[in-house]
């Protein structure tokens, strides 16, 4: 893998900023003294959006030049991932953005609005309040009394550290994330594998991509984007195991299901889905479904490998499902029928609504 920046676009900059729950903002005050302070922010077109009390020492930096500075780790390196008694490769891998510009009063009522329900809809995205309006009787005593201030962004540069300046640690990192498996280890792999595009022996072997004889490869992920749940959901709403339940009921299940492999044509569309449940001792596999026209190829056994061996899977003692008619499939990759169990078991749900 060649060395590869790891400075950014503006256009990438203003994504990272968007990425970042809090922004340390840093200025000189009335008496040259240094301060900083940590507060949410949101943008605006090209503005950047703060609040607060209208009393405070933060106060102390409206016309005045600030920097501010968002920070999201994407990966915690420790250091016997890439060596086995040195202490000091241990590192963090990272998003960062930093902004220069002047703080400003905002004092435009529908742009102060503006710029708090920008702030709401980045602490709160799921909704469960009214929109904040400037017109609205319930925030007007509200947006008056409030600090409502505007950074005017004068100049933006960011920051991705996800190994492009270490491509020989990559393959140690990628294999010590899905060893470890937590929840933001596998969003960390999808990052890393987007920023520095490694080999396919570079992955751990079970996300290796999938080689048919015939035909294109199909590389396996393990974090699905918005357009791999409209694509799995696609797939599986009209499977038999699903026919009966609501959309929304099906989209509950592939959202919540801990554990997912999925696999993208070379044009980046999903055309095979897999998902798991597990305690860690149990686990339960709910969803496999591969497109048509790619069945026959291997895909299949290749996603349910790659399930198998997901963190949350890995150590159970026990994987069950269910199949109607995919006895022979799931046969060969080891599971059993209830006669070649130790003792008989007998399988009992309670049912509700959906």
């Amino acid at each position: 893998m060649a060395k590869r920046k790891t400075t950014t676009d503006s256009q990438t900059a203003w994504g990272i900023l968007d990425e970042c729950p809090v922004l340390h903002v840093s200025w000189i005050d009335a008496e040259g003294r240094p301060d900083v302070r940590a507060l949410h922010g949101a943008r605006v077109g090209d503005a950047i959006y703060l609040h607060g009390a209208p009393v405070g020492e933060k106060n102390g930096a409206l016309d005045r030049p600030v920097t501010l500075v968002g920070h999201a780790v994407v990966a915690r390196i420790p250091s016997h991932f890439v060596e086995p008694e040195r202490a000091c490769p241990a590192t963090t891998w990272y998003r960062s953005v930093h902004v220069r510009g002047v703080l400003r009063l905002e004092t435009d009522a529908d742009r102060r609005a503006a710029g708090l329900q920008a702030l709401m809809q980045a602490l709160q995205p799921e909704g469960g309040y009214r929109p904040i309006r400037a017109d609205d009787p319930l925030y007007r005593a509200g947006l008056r009394k409030m600090l409502v201030a505007r950074v005017d962004v004068q100049a933006i540069s960011g920051k991705v550290t996800l190994g492009q300046h270490q491509p020989a640690r990559v393959p140690p990192v990628l294999a010590g994330l899905w060893r470890r498996g937590e929840p933001d280890d596998l969003r960390a792999i999808e990052a890393i594998r987007a920023a520095c595009r490694p080999p396919a022996a570079a992955l751990p072997e079970a996300l290796r991509p999938h080689r048919p004889d015939q035909g294109p490869a199909a590389s396996l992920h393990v974090h699905p984007t918005a357009a791999d749940r409209d694509a799995a959901l696609a797939l599986l709403y009209p499977a038999y195991w699903n026919q009966h339940l609501p959309a929304e009921v099906v989209a509950r299940g592939f959202d919540g299901a801990p554990a997912w492999i999925g696999a993208r044509d070379p044009d980046g569309r999903l055309v095979a889905t897999a998902s798991a449940m597990s305690d860690g001792r149990r686990g339960w596999i709910s969803d496999v479904i591969v497109d048509p026209a790619w069945r026959g190829r291997g895909l299949g056994a290749a996603v349910m490998r790659a399930l198998l061996d997901h963190p949350r899977l890995r150590r159970c003692v026990a994987v069950g499902l269910r199949t109607r008619d995919g006895q022979g499939f799931y046969r060969r990759l080891g599971f059993g029928g209830p006669s070649e169990r130790p003792f008989p078991i007998s399988e009992m749900w309670l049912n509700r609504p959906a």
